[in-house]
């Protein structure tokens, strides 16, 4: 099935942009649903000149000097994070994701070991308004977290929630594919999964997933998982932005210790 266009990246200070990744943009790997994560994307028309120098040098300009009438292509994702940043975070949309919508799927398909992320209401694309839900192996509605005037208690609110969607409102991740135990990590939050997993397993439903150390980039259990490197993600929220392995953790924890500064602070406290 054709793969729906990403809805529209909108920063907290008003900037816009279209971010796409598909079959026919300019992106890396240029497929609708590949198997790896993007690394590159196709950006078209934001609404004002770009401030990040790596995206400016980005733009075609064909027959064109303007800037927001131009497209950029094969842009590097850090660099589109970066543009993000600089616009004072992410307000609306979300970057193009290499995996199945839910968008695209019925309600019906809320199968069993199957977790659903979506959003719980206030405004579009808030960090801290998307919400977890699980399907059990027996069926059962499992409610991982819910906030928001659309968080759902029940499979039947989710059912009806789901019939007032918008793209990049829902998404899907079933866990009777191995796939998914790499996949989650690699698309959500640290701090939501780290959230999610604790969930599930207090819910009796552990699983065991596998997220990649920003370190040693090896990829190990989420109950040994330490979130890394806290920054604010727009108003006066905040989020980890990476994860590290136990061993990695403890080797950040003693350089940090052997840093002058911080053995002064130490020694004092």
């Amino acid at each position: 099935m054709r793969k729906h266009h990403n809805p529209l990246v909108v920063c907290n200070d008003g900037f816009t942009m279209s971010v796409q990744a598909n079959d026919g943009a300019y992106c890396k790997p240029r497929e609708d649903y590949p198997d790896t994560p993007y690394t590159h994307v196709e950006i078209g028309s934001p609404s004002s000149k770009p401030v990040t120098l790596e995206l400016l040098e980005r733009a075609e300009l064909f027959n064109t000097e303007d800037y927001t009438q131009t497209v950029y292509s094969y842009v590097p994702v850090e660099i589109v994070q970066k543009e993000i940043d600089a616009h004072q975070g992410l307000a609306e949309g979300c970057l193009p994701t290499h995996r199945y919508r839910a968008f695209l799927i019925e309600p019906s398909d809320f199968k069993p070991n199957m977790l659903i992320q979506y959003k719980g209401g206030g405004y579009d694309g808030c960090f801290w308004e998307w919400n977890y839900a699980f399907i059990a192996p027996d069926s059962e509605f499992v409610n991982l977290g819910s906030t928001g005037s659309a968080g759902c208690d029940t499979l039947e609110e989710l059912e009806e929630s789901y019939e007032n969607k918008k793209e990049g409102d829902f998404f899907l991740y079933d866990l009777n594919d191995k796939k998914a135990l790499t996949e989650v990590p690699d698309e959500i939050s640290v701090d939501h999964l780290i959230g999610v997993a604790g969930k599930l397993k207090e819910a009796g439903h552990p699983v065991d997933f596998q997220p990649q150390c920003c370190k040693c980039e090896t990829r190990f259990s989420v109950e040994f998982a330490s979130p890394h490197n806290l920054v604010g993600i727009g108003g006066i929220a905040l989020a980890h932005q990476d994860i590290l392995c136990e061993d990695c953790a403890v080797d950040n924890w003693e350089e940090t210790e052997s840093d002058d500064g911080h053995r002064e602070l130490y020694e004092d406290a």
